[in-house]
């Protein structure tokens, strides 16, 4: 049994190993006796030693100091080596505490008997029974978790600094006599503001703070809302239309009229405004338009009415006696025609003024008259009574006596288709 039991004990190398096989089993004395003598007799049993890996975590400043420690961590610890077996041990800034997520990884340092090799990070090294207990160092920072944000607000067209805009959002306050608010002890990350200001349309901008850029400048441009706009007088003909052109224009502004007929207008202030047009042989015209944020242009259109420079004139031709009409009646002066049966003739666009008519026709005199047309009186009527000419006559027959002169009453007289008796007169 004793060469069995050696060969089965051939895989034990290690004295503790063996010995606590030995103890934790009900052997038999024989069997106790063999191992024992194997224990004694054999070259291949080692001693063991146990590993000592520990980390370490510390916390510097920016300068590199030493403010404390962070953590430690015994690595391994159920680990042994013996001389014909080394152990590849690793260590690692990330297996630390928890609370590394607060900072920012610096270094690595180690202290032992060995050189292993190291990355950013991690140090390794092969850990054998001739190696110091191995302390590896991690340094490292805390990050920055508070930053500034500074908002400046400005006029978009001129980019002069707005003081007294409101931000809102990612902080609140009013920006300066500079344009400016600067938030402090914001926690790093992005943020959003808005910035209003009156006369103003309100605006907005964001800005983003990290442990790499602490400080942040984000700046809001605001277009002014607009307060003025723009008026465009055109002035027209009223028959035809047309644009007139070298109008006067008063009333909410003054200028005159283009060859396209009108005038603008800029920068008027939001409102309604009357204006007038005035144009030499035109009545004078107005009109009135209103500008407004959500209407900031607009037309206004005058239509002017020409003023009247021509009127009517109509002839009448009566006869003297009977007032009756005579048809057919030549007309000159003022204008020439021959009057209808109604023994008149008109004269349209007749420019005012005074004007002389001359009325002929067969079995009458000449007649004239004349007749005036203005912008108060535009048409007018011009009678010319014409006198018949006469076509009989009467004869008076005086009855003397050839030798006394005497007259002779009751004297009969006939001739000519005519009769009669002279009276006393002798008529």
């Amino acid at each position: 049994d004793g060469m069995a039991i050696t060969n089965k004990l051939g895989s034990y190398y290690l004295y503790n190993q063996l010995d606590a096989m030995l103890s934790s089993q009900s052997w038999s004395n024989e069997t106790k006796s063999a191992i024992s003598s194997y224990r004694v007799m054999s070259a291949v049993l080692e001693t063991s030693k146990p590993v000592s890996v520990t980390a370490k975590w510390v916390e510097v400043d920016a300068n590199g100091k030493t403010v404390g420690t962070i953590g430690t961590k015994s690595l391994y610890t159920t680990s042994v080596v013996y001389p014909s077996k080394n152990l590849a041990v690793s260590v690692s800034y990330g297996s630390g505490p928890a609370a590394l997520t607060d900072y920012n990884y610096v270094s690595t340092a180690w202290s032992g008997s060995s050189s292993g090799t190291s990355e950013e990070r991690t140090y390794a090294e092969s850990y054998t029974v001739n190696s110091s207990p191995l302390t590896v160092t991690f340094y490292a920072r805390k990050k920055v978790v508070l930053g500034d944000i500074t908002v400046n607000v400005v006029d978009a067209n001129t980019g002069a600094a707005i003081s007294g805009a409101s931000i809102t959002g990612g902080g609140t306050g009013t920006t300066s006599s500079s344009g400016s608010i600067k938030f402090t002890g914001l926690a790093l990350g992005s943020y959003s503001f808005t910035a209003s200001a009156t006369g103003y349309n309100s605006g907005s901008g964001s800005a983003t703070i990290s442990e790499s850029q602490t400080s942040a400048t984000v700046t809001i441009k605001l277009t002014p809302i607009p307060t003025t706009g723009t008026i465009t007088v055109k002035v027209v003909d009223a028959a035809t239309g047309a644009a007139i052109s070298g109008a006067s224009i008063t009333g909410g502004g003054t200028g005159t009229t283009s060859s396209s007929g009108t005038v603008t207008f800029n920068n008027v202030a939001f409102g309604t405004y009357t204006y007038t047009a005035t144009k030499s042989g035109y009545y004078s015209g107005s009109g009135s338009g209103t500008i407004s944020l959500s209407a900031q242009s607009t037309t206004v259109t005058i239509k002017l009415t020409p003023i009247p420079t021509t009127g009517s004139i109509t002839v009448k031709v009566v006869d003297a006696n009977t007032g009756a009409a005579i048809s057919g009646a030549s007309i000159t002066g003022g204008g020439s025609g021959t009057t209808g049966s109604d023994g008149t003739v008109m004269f349209n666009n007749v420019s005012f003024g005074t004007y002389s008519y001359s009325a002929s026709k067969t079995g009458y005199y000449s007649g004239s008259g004349s007749g005036t047309i203005s912008l108060s009186a535009q048409s007018t009527t011009v009678t010319i009574k014409l006198t018949p000419i006469p076509t009989t006559g009467s004869i008076s027959v005086i009855v003397k006596n050839s030798q006394t002169q005497a007259v002779i009453s009751g004297a009969s007289v006939s001739g000519a288709s005519k009769s009669g008796t002279t009276n006393s007169s002798g008529s």
